[in-house]
């Protein structure tokens, strides 16, 4: 997380930073040369002397104008690929590691400490060059002009670094306080909106909005205490500022009587005082602000590594999962989800899994599906690759996996079924048949550009759970991995799509279900009890 200064644009930011800091140094000189040709009474070299500097003015403008849009696309690029790198950096997890967090926590990585890092960082960088620039050749025009002006200014310079550096750990730590504050804030909040189903039903909301205020008063405090010590330094800055504007024309003053300086000069100091003070008032509370941010950096240290290489090694075609005294017990867990077995799964059959609740059949579908890694024995994909060698890119593409919950976003009908792959309407329309979701004008006024919504919250569960089973169709996974896949439908639409999708021995299915109808039972090869 780091600005690269050999990027052209970079460099071409760092020459007109250099460059405006020069022409507002020289800005201050011209001015002093207009004072002192009240002395020449000159009108038509006063009148020149005028139009000059109005043309400079525009010159340093104009080249301000182009040094913020630098600025601004500087920012805008380190920024976007901040962001765009964290979310392929994501993207990139196991299912295992992203469902180590939340998605709170992803949410406040992205919206929070991204405009952080943003604005304490990447703008900080920036912005503490181009005082220091300003600061180094102001300094080098007033050693030129008369030292024992720079050196007033210097002692000055000293005085104000000591007063602004004083409670620079406070500020850094209000800071910190309020983007932790703002960080549970944001996890609280998600998580209380995406309960509130269960909150109403259990008429608790008001207990839930009285739990609000309080985190709501912390995070308001948070930032209040963070406000009033930034306020402070604010005030103290500028007491420290204005001393120091009053000091130094008053030493410039007095160098004129003796004649080391000419009038202008008096006048041209306040222009540079102000290009002096300015980058010390702004210097260490720009640093301040840089190692504000290191928590967060290292907050995000983790996900800046080096995106995972993709090798493309392809395994070819799985025909079996073979596995061999094979345990697992969660992290957290007590005791194991199941204690040692080995089966062998075939292409071309059909499998039901079943067995009582919390035996280990939905973990063990996790671990066939990659989703899971912690675990004893061993999966062999063909007999001999464990399953964790296998190439994930290769692995996926032939394995469908439907689980108890139907993953949904808004978007359009097609868009959910495709998903950022082509197929076409015939296609399409042929998968929503296999999932028995007839594709009628009152259910989807639009067709296929139908718009669902978050969650899908504008259709029912039967007809999202139909869709995931488009889904799965659509794709045309050779394996099917499916957990309660025709739980909550009708019998009679069940009976549909479980004969469709245990009727083809193209398709292997492992499958978890509680029906036990005779009917249902015969169209599997083999019932395993776990």
């Amino acid at each position: 997380m780091k600005i690269n200064i050999q990027s052209k644009k970079t460099l071409f930011y760092l020459f007109l930073t250099f460059l405006s800091c020069l022409l507002g140094t020289w800005f201050a000189f011209l001015l002093a040369d207009l004072v002192d040709l009240v002395l020449k009474k000159d009108l038509h070299h006063l009148t020149l002397q005028t139009l000059f500097i109005l043309g400079f003015l525009l010159i340093s403008i104009s080249l301000a104008f182009i040094k913020g849009c630098v600025h601004n696309a500087l920012l805008k690029e380190k920024s976007c690929g901040l962001r765009s790198f964290l979310f392929r950096k994501i993207f990139s997890f196991s299912v295992e590691d992203f469902q180590k967090h939340n998605s709170g926590e992803y949410l406040n990585l992205f919206l929070s400490d991204c405009e952080l890092i943003e604005e304490n960082y990447f703008k900080a960088v920036l912005t503490l060059f181009e005082h220091i620039c300003q600061l180094v050749i102001v300094c080098v025009a007033v050693i030129f002009t008369d030292p024992i002006m720079f050196f007033v200014m210097l002692i000055m310079s000293i005085i104000t670094v000591v007063v602004m550096n004083a409670g620079n750990g406070k500020i850094q730590t209000g800071m910190q306080k309020f983007a932790e504050s703002k960080e549970c804030f944001s996890v609280f909040l998600k998580e209380r909106l995406s309960c509130f189903p269960l909150f109403s039903l259990y008429q608790v909301t008001s207990f839930v909005a009285g739990d609000f205020d309080l985190r709501n008063t912390e995070l308001g405090n948070a930032k209040y205490v963070q406000q009033k010590e930034l306020l402070k330094k604010s005030c103290l800055a500028e007491f420290v500022g204005l001393s120091c504007t009053v000091i130094i024309m008053a030493a410039a003053v007095g160098l004129t009587i003796y004649g080391r300086l000419t009038a202008g000069f008096v006048i041209a100091s306040g222009q540079l005082v102000g290009k002096m003070i300015s980058p010390l008032m702004v210097i260490p509370g720009t640093y301040a602000q840089l190692k504000s941010s290191q928590p967060v950096r290292e907050r995000l240290l983790p996900y800046l590594e080096p995106l995972p290489s993709v090798t493309g090694n392809k395994k070819g075609k799985i025909s079996s999962f073979k596995i061999e005294d094979l345990s697992f017990q969660y992290p957290d867990g007590c005791q194991p989800v199941f204690h040692p077995f080995s089966l062998t799964f075939e292409e071309g059959k059909h499998y039901l899994i079943r067995g009582k609740s919390g035996c280990g059949k939905t973990t063990l579908l996790r671990l066939l599906c990659k989703q899971l890694s912690l675990h004893s024995g061993q999966i062999l994909v063909n007999g001999k690759t464990p399953l964790q060698d296998w190439d994930s890119a290769d692995f996926f593409e032939q394995i469908g996996v439907l689980t108890q919950q139907n993953y949904i976003f808004t978007g359009t009908l097609r868009d959910n079924l495709c998903l950022y792959q082509t197929f076409s309407d015939e296609e399409i329309f042929h998968a929503l048949r296999l999932a028995s979701l007839p594709m009628s004008p009152t259910a989807f006024p639009e067709g296929l550009c139908t718009i669902l919504t978050e969650s899908g919250n504008n259709f029912s569960g039967g007809e999202l759970q139909r869709i995931a089973l488009a889904r799965i169709f659509l794709h045309d996974f050779p394996w099917i991995f499916a957990d309660e896949f025709t739980t909550g439908l009708d019998r009679q639409t069940a009976q549909k799509i479980e004969s469709t999708l245990l009727s083809s021995r193209e398709k292997t299915v492992i499958a978890i279900s509680h029906q036990d109808s005779p009917e249902f039972l015969a169209l599997f090869d083999e019932i395993i009890e776990l």
